[in-house]
């Protein structure tokens, strides 16, 4: 193979991991409700946002996964997947910065998945983030109870085992 060969397949191959890199943009469309709506097609949109919007989640692309989101929700305002996406964009998305009403907004929506999958298998950390947004919001015995929570779910995640025992620890020096 000739170097102009190769450099053209090595150049193929680059542009092919940077297109994984990136997620493409969502097909949003502005969803205007009216009586002649389709309640299942709205569902399967949603479904498909929320997936979507769990691919940014998971790269770290809060902002852009908190607006699927609640295009996800606009579309159906049961859909737990869409509901914990938002609730941990929200707790992620410029935390330092967070104000209570983000934070209280990220509970809310975090609460909703329990309210609505009674499947928790599907969001291993929920109880997890439920917990951290309590933290933050200085709700010590409710972080507590979530993280053991998120403990009883999955034993062995780190994560709340960590923040147990810090708290623990805390607890030891007052």
């Amino acid at each position: 193979m000739s170097t102009q060969g190769k450099r053209s397949v090595s150049n193929a191959k680059r542009e092919s991991v940077q297109d994984e890199a990136n997620v493409a943009p969502t097909p949003r469309v502005q969803v205007i409700k009216s009586q002649d709506s389709n309640p299942e097609t709205d569902k399967e949109n949603a479904k498909s946002l929320s997936m979507h919007a769990k691919i940014r989640l998971e790269k770290g692309q809060y902002g852009e996964a908190l607006k699927d989101a609640e295009w996800c929700l606009n579309l159906d305002p049961k859909n737990p997947m869409g509901h914990f996406v938002a609730g941990v964009s929200l707790r992620y998305k410029d935390f330092r910065n967070s104000s209570s009403d983000s934070l209280v907004a990220a509970l809310t929506h975090l609460t909703r998945v329990v309210q609505l999958d009674s499947n928790l298998s599907n969001y291993p950390d929920l109880y997890y983030h439920m917990g951290v947004v309590n933290e933050y919001l200085s709700k010590h015995k409710d972080a507590l109870q979530c993280y053991n929570k998120a403990m009883e779910i999955n034993p062995k995640s780190q994560k709340p085992r960590i923040k147990l025992e810090l708290y623990h620890l805390y607890m030891k020096t007052e």
